[in-house]
């Protein structure tokens, strides 16, 4: 039984929704529900305590400027933290958890300092209170929320899937001679040169590119020669092999791969994101939610081979 929970919690999930509007719209959407369960309810003898007709307004308003910096601003402000690829369901509900403390908090610091009635309590002692108020409080909008949004999300990313499973089939069979010839050796010329930071190079068929991982200064270069895949490390940067490389097929995927869209065999996916996989390498590639519309693109319309 625990051993699924934990599993369960260590299972992908990303960070609320796809875009800043519709994130935007879950940030108003848990604010109207707070304000209307204070208005409704008035909960925790709040009717007793609060005489200031606007106080539950003001709760409102907290809540809404915590969600608003916690979900749209401080993701915008480091970014590297909030990849999908770090995001877990046990991560984003203490992620939560967090953001409801927060605004616990700040009611704590209105209700004691503000409103006319601290009660006698201790600052603490009404903090703790407060707390308990607010997770009780917050627990059903949260939860309703992470069910809301991994099936949402899931049914979205199955969607687009099958679609570009289908474009990927399609353009499958109408390459399969030149995709045969890749990785073939040839006379003609047509190359792509690798140049590292150390003078050493590395000369692949061209269109022979799988993906490409970022390791420090270091990147492993994966490809296909004689039909089998070959890896190997080179010192360079992901940054300075994707300046090598052409844009129009080989693109950056995630902060960590590169990774050539002409060779995806499959795009796969779940609640928390796309993956491009290479059956060559046997090899999955993430794709970063911020990434994920323009990949889904580019892949709908690569028609031939760099």
């Amino acid at each position: 039984m625990w051993s699924k929970v934990k599993q369960g919690l260590r299972s992908p999930f990303p960070f609320y929704l796809n875009s800043d509007r519709d994130n935007l719209l879950v940030v108003l959407g848990i604010t109207a529900f707070t304000l209307l369960f204070l208005l409704i309810f008035r909960p925790f003898g709040l009717a007793d305590d609060i005489k200031q007709p606007e106080a539950p307004f003001v709760f409102s308003g907290i809540a809404f400027a915590v969600l608003f910096v916690h979900v749209l601003a401080v993701p915008r402000i480091v970014p590297r933290y909030f990849d999908d690829s770090c995001w877990t369901l046990g991560g984003f509900a203490l992620y939560n958890l967090w953001i409801i403390a927060v605004i616990g908090v700040f009611g704590t610091m209105y209700g004691h300092f503000v409103l006319a009635n601290p009660c006698h309590d201790t600052f603490w002692h009404h903090l703790l209170v407060e707390q308990f108020r607010v997770l009780t409080i917050g627990i059903f909008p949260v939860s309703a929320m992470i069910f809301l949004i991994r099936n949402r999300m899931l049914a979205r990313t199955l969607h687009e899937v099958e679609t570009a499973n289908r474009n990927l089939g399609i353009r499958r069979q109408d390459q399969q001679p030149a995709l045969s010839a890749i990785g073939q050796p040839s006379a003609n010329g047509h190359h792509w040169i690798i140049r590292t930071d150390t003078q050493e190079q590395l000369e692949l068929p061209r269109g022979a590119l799988l993906y490409a991982e970022a390791d420090d200064n270091y990147s492993r270069i994966h490809w296909v020669e004689a039909g089998k895949a070959q890896e190997r490390m080179l010192r360079l940067t992901l940054k300075n092999l994707e300046e090598q490389l052409p844009g129009e097929t080989v693109v950056r995927v995630h902060r960590s791969f590169l990774a050539n869209l002409a060779r995806v065999d499959e795009l796969r996916g779940n609640a928390s994101g796309y993956r491009l996989f290479f059956s060559p390498a046997e090899a999955e590639v993430p794709v970063a939610r911020t990434r994920s519309r323009d990949v889904l693109d580019l892949i709908e319309g690569i028609g031939h081979l760099a």
